[in-house]
């Protein structure tokens, strides 16, 4: 169960042969069409299972029991998604949608988590429901009648949210497990970079034990050990896929070795939010005015293209009215990896980062341009070399 993220706003279609199915405290829940997929395997696997151990049940009832339990199973991979959403909104990351497709399930973010403690607590909230509704799950089974149509809904359940649990928790892209992992190296190390690396390392080796898995099934020659390796290849290609995408961009491959961001910082003036805006725009156009709230915090940049857009604020405005707010992630030491800042620049699509020094105070502003004006410089060179 993966945690995707998007930055582009407005409500996007479902996709051909999606459903829309509800929204959720404003999060659309989507149900892509390979879900009706799954509900076609659960009923092939499970139906057998029903009629083994439910006496005097007929085919089609059987049926109709594995259909239910297909339901139950999608609305448990939901709830380990709204974990995720719920524990990203405390942190003020907003969702766009839950996505619900053969393997599992997607919540997808407005951005990525700020910071590791961001990453952790919100990639380990999923893996927590879903254990919690095993053990739940688990405990009501002991007090339902055996070889019940409910008793044997509930142990199928406990199960399914058990291994979905434990699946999750591997140190391995994109599963919350590698996230976690990312985000410890990440707090230890200081470094993201280096915490993905390892996620990514982890997901191919559990997609190649997962390819293992199913020619142990494929061994068998039996219709079940077909269907079971099938399954078990479509979730080696999907936690394959999944590293593959969250390996690092290259955003800082011509960043030159050893260089600080600060070399490439602009200058800065603090201005209070109540100044007029008439007195930033005054000053030179490689200064970037940082505003600032009455207890000295950095709030936000003035941004001189508002001013000279249609409807713009007049300069005897104050100057918060032409402000770019400073987001998480926006806030940076000098002490941090430039090349992990310039990854999250590009991962993020921040305009710009602010540098933060020891006493509180910003002490530059770094644009996208100006990082990507030092990477093809560093490009450059290289090739001359």
């Amino acid at each position: 169960m993966a945690v995707g993220e998007r930055t582009k706003r407005g409500q996007r279609p479902a996709g051909a042969g999606a459903v829309r199915l509800a929204r959720i405290a404003g999060i659309d829940i989507v149900v892509a069409p390979s879900w009706f997929l799954s509900v076609a395997l659960i009923v092939a696997l499970a139906t057998p299972v029903v009629l083994q151990l439910i006496p005097r049940i007929s085919s089609f009832g059987a049926a109709v029991v594995s259909v239910v339990l297909a339901v139950l199973l999608a609305l448990s991979v939901l709830a380990h998604e709204l974990g995720h959403c719920l524990v990203a909104r405390v942190f003020g990351i907003e969702v766009r949608e839950v996505r619900l497709y053969l393997v599992g399930g997607v919540s997808e973010l407005e951005r990525s988590p700020a910071s590791a403690t961001e990453e952790a607590l919100i990639a380990a909230a999923g893996p927590a429901v879903s254990a919690l509704l095993a053990v739940g799950c688990w405990l009501l089974m002991g007090v339902t009648e055996v070889r019940t149509i409910g008793w044997l809904i509930l142990i199928e359940l406990a199960v399914a949210n058990a291994i979905v649990a434990v699946f999750n928790i591997l140190p391995a892209l994109p599963l919350d497990g590698g996230r976690v992992t990312r985000a410890l190296i990440w707090k230890i190390s200081r470094r993201r970079r280096v915490g993905t690396i390892v996620g990514v390392a982890g997901g191919f080796l559990v997609a190649a034990a997962l390819i293992v898995w199913a020619g142990l099934f494929l061994r068998t020659g039996t219709r079940p050990g077909l269907l079971q390796a099938a399954i078990v290849l479509v979730m080696a290609a999907f936690v394959a896929a999944g590293a593959w995408a969250e390996r690092p961009s290259g955003a800082a491959r011509g960043w030159p070795p050893g260089m600080p961001l600060s070399a490439v910082a602009r200058r800065v003036v603090p201005m209070a939010m109540t100044e007029p805006l008439a007195a930033a725009l005054a000053l030179p156009a490689d200064i970037v005015v940082v505003v600032t709230a009455p207890d000295g915090r950095a709030v936000g940049v003035v941004d001189r293209s508002r001013v000279a857009a249609p409807a713009a604020p007049g300069p005897d405005t104050a100057s918060w009215a032409a402000v770019t707010p400073l987001e998480p992630g926006m806030i940076v030491s000098p002490r941090e990896d430039p090349r992990d800042v310039i990854e999250r620049v590009a991962e993020l699509r921040l305009p710009f980062i602010v540098l933060l020094g020891e006493d509180g105070t910003v002490r530059g502003v770094v644009t996208r341009a100006d990082i990507d004006r030092a990477n093809e410089a560093g490009l450059r060179r290289r090739r001359r070399n």
